[in-house]
């Protein structure tokens, strides 16, 4: 009765508790979200042990021999009808397995047939039967292509097809990648002249995940604030009740009830908010994580909002903690009352 009687300071702890959950989320998502993206881009969607930047000049019948399971791949920026005012990558795979990709239902999808990634799609607002139109860059001119099939992927984005497909529009394959795998020797291909880099899987899975730890003191940030939101706000929140309520608490005192009693009531009023506010932060936290990621994303990179088990229950954890910790430390305040005054 006492808490509905102020409902404004009952719904801020509400909100308190929310708003620190929903921080927590975003410091615990964005670590799994990064990793999630690191795990997908370099160790699900590519198996290559390096990939070999190839000189424009290429001697592709004698790098055959120095790689014999390679696969050689087209990689080419273009612009595209519609547009969003973005250029996007358009990948074309000759014959090999180093690259795989997802439909959105999590099935293996069809590299023979004309691709396009989810956010692309999303972006440009296409779907599986669409046309597109490509613009190649240098002047070659324009591609009209037709949409089979919408596959999950983060980097790049754009569209994906296999040469045959390529070569059946009337353009020519001109490799610009070598994905090569463990028959390959790096020494040797490192050493020709035609292959302008090699970058290892190894390394670039490093790269990112190193990028990922670098942005860790960040997300302690976030976390950090999401727990002082919630310590300071119901602290001062529940200052405030035990002032207002000082002379109810010494007349309780005087009709018999107890420090342990007192407590309880406190306690009782502080669970309530407690749960109200998981039960609001948890679908907030996930939204706010989504709309978070999606600030890192761009035309060329796509991050999904990803959260572990773990990491929701953890933040759950310590934003019930610290919310309860804050019963525990005006229950003290209400030991010191003073009945006589």
């Amino acid at each position: 009765r006492d808490s509905g009687a102020n409902p404004a300071r009952f719904g801020m702890g509400v909100v308190a508790v929310a708003g620190s959950l929903m921080l927590l989320f975003a410091g615990f998502g964005m670590a799994d979200s990064m990793n999630g993206q690191v795990r997908t881009a370099f160790v699900e969607e590519s198996t290559y042990t390096a990939r070999a930047a190839l000189a424009a000049s290429a001697d592709l019948d004698s790098l055959e021999e120095v790689a014999p399971d390679g696969q050689r791949v087209q990689e080419v920026v273009v612009r595209t009808d519609p547009t969003d005012g973005f250029d996007r990558a358009m990948t074309v795979l000759d014959d090999g397995h180093y690259v795989h990709l997802e439909m959105l239902d999590g099935s293996a999808a069809d590299l023979g047939v004309v691709s396009v990634s989810e956010a692309t799609a999303r972006r440009l607002e296409l779907a599986a039967g669409d046309a597109v139109r490509l613009e190649l860059p240098a002047g070659q001119g324009t591609v009209d292509l037709r949409v089979d099939q919408v596959v999950r992927g983060s980097a790049p984005q754009g569209f994906t097809m296999s040469r045959e497909v390529w070569e059946s529009l009337g353009q020519t394959f001109t490799p610009t990648t070598l994905l090569v795998g463990d028959e390959t020797s790096l020494v040797e291909l490192r050493g020709r002249a035609d292959v302008v880099s090699v970058l290892t899987l190894q390394a670039q899975r490093t790269n990112a995940a190193d990028m990922v730890t670098d942005l860790g003191g960040i997300f302690m940030l976030i976390r950090v604030f999401a727990i002082l939101l919630a310590v300071i706000v119901l602290y001062s929140l529940g200052a405030l009740a035990f002032t207002e309520r000082t002379r109810d608490y010494a007349t309780l005192k005087v009709l018999g009830f107890t420090t342990r009693d007192l407590r309880r009531l406190a306690f009782r009023e502080n669970i309530v908010a407690t749960a109200l506010g998981v039960l609001l932060g948890v679908p907030a936290g996930f939204w706010f994580l989504g709309m978070y990621v999606g600030t890192f994303s761009t035309a060329r990179l796509e991050y999904t909002a990803q959260i572990g088990l773990a990491s929701i229950g953890i933040a759950t954890l310590i934003a019930v903690f610290f919310s309860l910790l804050t019963t525990v430390l005006l229950g003290r305040r209400i030991r010191r009352v003073d009945m006589v005054g």
